[in-house]
Formats: C-alpha cells, structure tokens, sequence
C-alpha cells in the first residue's frame, strides 16, 4: 500500500466512523496497520474507537502496541 492509499484508506475510516459504521473503521484500520504497522493515524484512530466503546483496556493497548494489534 502507498503512503497515497493510506492516506485515502485513513479518509474512509474517519468517514465510516462518522457514520457509525464501526466494524469498517475496525477493518479499514487492520488493512493499513497491516502494512504500515507504525501508522500513528490509523492507531490513534483504533484506540480512540475502542475508547468511544468503553473498551479501555483495548484502547490503551491499541496505544502502546506500534502494530495496533492487542496482545493475546
């Protein structure tokens, strides 16, 4: 993925996001992190997500993890 894709893929999620459709923020985030796992927007925007949801513990491992992926 180009620095070009990720940042229209970054586009799409905070429009899904705006919308409410939450799984396509989740997916479209994983797709970029995926190849650019220190993509800070992308990571942000998945902690701040989980944050949203109540889902603090995810949001700050989201945070603290450069792939954005949570620990298992």
């Amino acid at each position: 993925m180009t620095r070009a894709q990720v940042g229209s893929q970054l586009e799409s999620a905070i429009a899904y996001q705006r919308a409410g459709h939450l799984a396509d923020v989740v997916k479209t985030c994983n797709e970029i992190l995926s190849s650019h796992p220190n993509e800070f927007d992308a990571i942000y925007l998945l902690a701040m997500l989980h944050a949203q949801q109540g889902a603090l513990p995810a949001a700050v491992n989201t945070a603290l993890t450069s792939s954005g992926n949570e620990h298992e």
